[in-house]
């Protein structure tokens, strides 16, 4: 079957990434090949990694990867699977950084990894530590790091339970769904893992137990925090000196909060 009948046939919005991704190339030269056919093989791995969307299955899981701040992340269904607003906190990181030498990071629920390999990555003089309380998240970002040659240190921790030192940076994008909304939700985000969404507890709780911790093992360090904008009232009136930064749709989405 050529490529042009393909897309008369399978019309989901999302064919040309799932055929792009089966047969190993860009999107953008898909296009270019309306009468480039379609190897038997292909198309039935094609037709089923349809047929996965159209029950509702994000194309990440189907495809088992997606990009962020230009890499390609291998990701699993124990994982959170990367938003591109993420890459703004990355960003509000480094800026934090600048020029300094050595600064000693660390993301708190690391999943794929894709913070800390592309904080690690954008700066290698960075000492990068990830956690994530979960086994199998660990092991797909020690692959992550692996295969995009970043060089940080894992380790299986429930926030800082497990954490003896300490750092300059906590980064952290912990679950933060607010539970009433989690019934309410995308088809799609129910594909992915409950606990990468939901706090196990109140709303805020984990943020807020995360940043007791980071209290009671510095004296100095600046935390960023990718948040619900609904717990913005809650961090004021518990930190005043936090500041808050817009999302890419204008909400409240990252928090800096410094420790002294």
């Amino acid at each position: 079957m050529k490529r042009g009948d393909v897309f008369k046939i399978y019309t989901h919005e999302d064919t040309p990434v799932l055929l792009a991704g089966v047969l190993g190339m860009q999107v953008t030269k898909l296009y270019l090949m309306p009468e480039v056919t379609i190897p038997q093989k292909k198309l039935e791995k094609f037709i089923a990694f349809y047929n996965r969307r159209l029950r509702g299955e994000p194309v990440a899981y189907i495809l088992g990867y997606k990009y962020f701040m230009g890499r390609k992340f291998l990701v699993g269904k124990s994982v959170l699977i990367p938003r591109p607003e993420t890459e703004i906190l990355v960003k509000l990181v480094l800026s934090e950084i600048g020029t300094t030498s050595g600064t000693r990071v660390i993301d708190v629920g690391t999943g794929s990894g894709c913070i800390a390999i592309s904080l690690q990555l954008a700066k290698p003089d960075l000492q990068v530590t990830a956690v994530d309380v979960s086994q199998s998240a660990l092991v797909l970002a020690r692959k992550n790091a692996v295969k995009l040659h970043s060089k940080i240190k894992f380790q299986q921790s429930n926030l800082l339970k497990n954490v003896i030192e300490s750092f300059d940076i906590y980064v952290a994008n912990l679950p933060y769904v607010p539970r009433k909304d989690y019934s309410h939700l995308q088809a799609g985000l129910k594909f992915e893992p409950k606990n990468a969404l939901v706090s196990p507890r109140s709303d805020d709780w984990l943020i807020f137990e995360l940043l007791r911790q980071v209290t009671a093992h510095n004296k100095q360090a600046l935390v960023l925090l990718e948040i619900d904008p609904s717990y913005t009232t809650q961090i004021k009136k518990h930190f005043p000196q936090a500041k808050f930064y817009k999302d890419f749709q204008g909400f409240i989405r990252f928090c800096k909060i410094p420790i002294s």
